[in-house]
Parts: structure tokens; C-alpha cells; sequence
């Protein structure tokens, strides 16, 4: 067997082999360190067109999403009874009663309201008195608020929430001022729409329930 001799170039292929692996480290490595710092950027472009949580709340870009296009008045149902039997009668110079307000969701998916200890749940809830043609409207007296967060309320799909209310002169404004034998007292609960109600999905509409006979004494 016939040996060939090393040519004499042979030997410097070797660092030009090193040249090339070392720029392609610096290109691989350049093509990772792009993608690391246009990651977040294609993040914040995909929130522009897809939905997206912040601080545990699902948002959409359009100012009303799919979900709350669904909703619909009728989706709630409003009830009211006296907490205590045959006590319909309301004295104007110590005004109180008491009922219980029962809110039912017949929609299939769940449905939020506004809580009462927060500024936005606080007068969802009020009572319209009427006397012949005149309708005196009761609602909760204005009040200021230390500590205010908007939390809310499930109701389940087909489920119930009660709530117990009692009217006084102390919390409740807008009592009639003259008697009457023969009036009757009926609950209104209403949400506004507005852009707190889209970011929290919160039901939103105006419901009346059933009227109660009402005796107004001295």
C-alpha cells in the first residue's frame, strides 16, 4: 500500500473548520437572544387580538364581549315576600318593614351581580310604593365608603339567591307622607351597563317583581 504524503495545507483547514463552527454559535446564539426580547412583544400583540386575563379577570378587546350580548332581561326573575305573615302595614312616623328579596336565575350558564357592600351593588336594589297614580320610590340613603372594591355574586344556573331586607327611615329614603288604605309596594332590581359591568361580566338589565298590598298608617 502507497502512503500519501500530508500536503502542507492540509493542517491549516483545521482553523478555518474553528472559524466557521464559532460563527455559526454567534449566529445561533443572536437568533435565540432575538427571540427571547420579541417574545413578550408578540405576547402583548396576541392580547390585542385574543382574549386575555389580567389580575384573574377574562377581557376581550371589544368593548362587549359575546358574553354579555347575551343577556337579556328576562334572564332573572324577582320576587318579594313579608319576612313575617300579615305584617303589610307601614307607619309613617316610625316607617319599617321587612322582606325577603328572592332572585332567580332561569338563564343555563351562571349569572354575577354586584354585591350590596360595595358602591356598585349598593341602590341596585329599591321598592316603588304607589298610591292611586302616585309612585313614591324608596331607595338606600347616599352614604360614603372607607373601603370599596367591586365584588359580586354567583347565581347559579336555575338556583336562587334571598336576601333580607329591612326598610327603615334610618337606611331608606323617599317614604309617602300621607295614608293610605289601600296601596301597594313592589321591588325593582336594576344594573346599569356600564364598562365595570363588561370587565366583570356582571348581569346587567332592570327587573320588577310582584306587588304586595300595603297599608300606610300614623
Amino acid at each position: 500500500m502507497k502512503l500519501i504524503p500530508e500536503s502542507k495545507n492540509s493542517k491549516k483547514s483545521y482553523p478555518s473548520l474553528k472559524k466557521y463552527l464559532n460563527a455559526t454559535k454567534k449566529i445561533i446564539f443572536s437568533a435565540v437572544s432575538i427571540g427571547v426580547f420579541l417574545n413578550p412583544m408578540l405576547v402583548s400583540a396576541e392580547k390585542i387580538s385574543k382574549p386575555y386575563k389580567t389580575k384573574g379577570i377574562m377581557v376581550k378587546p371589544t368593548p362587549q364581549n359575546d358574553f354579555q350580548k347575551e343577556f337579556k332581561e328576562n334572564l332573572l326573575e324577582l320576587q318579594i315576600s313579608l319576612l313575617e305573615e300579615k305584617s303589610n302595614t307601614l307607619s309613617l312616623k316610625a316607617p319599617k318593614i321587612g322582606f325577603k328579596v328572592t332572585i332567580k336565575n332561569s338563564y343555563p350558564k351562571k349569572l354575577k351581580i354586584w354585591s350590596e357592600n360595595n358602591s356598585w351593588g349598593y341602590d341596585n336594589l329599591y321598592f316603588e310604593i304607589k298610591i292611586n297614580e302616585k309612585i313614591y320610590t324608596i331607595k338606600p340613603k347616599v352614604r360614603d365608603w372607607d373601603k370599596n372594591a367591586p365584588t359580586d355574586k354567583v347565581i347559579s344556573s336555575k338556583s336562587t339567591f334571598e336576601r333580607e331586607v329591612l326598610i327603615d327611615s334610618e337606611n331608606w329614603e323617599g317614604f309617602p307622607d300621607k295614608i293610605s288604605k289601600k296601596s301597594s309596594i313592589k321591588a325593582i332590581f336594576e344594573i346599569k351597563n356600564d364598562e365595570k359591568s363588561h370587565i366583570y361580566t356582571i348581569w346587567n338589565g332592570k327587573i320588577e317583581s310582584n306587588s304586595l298590598n300595603l297599608k300606610i298608617v300614623e
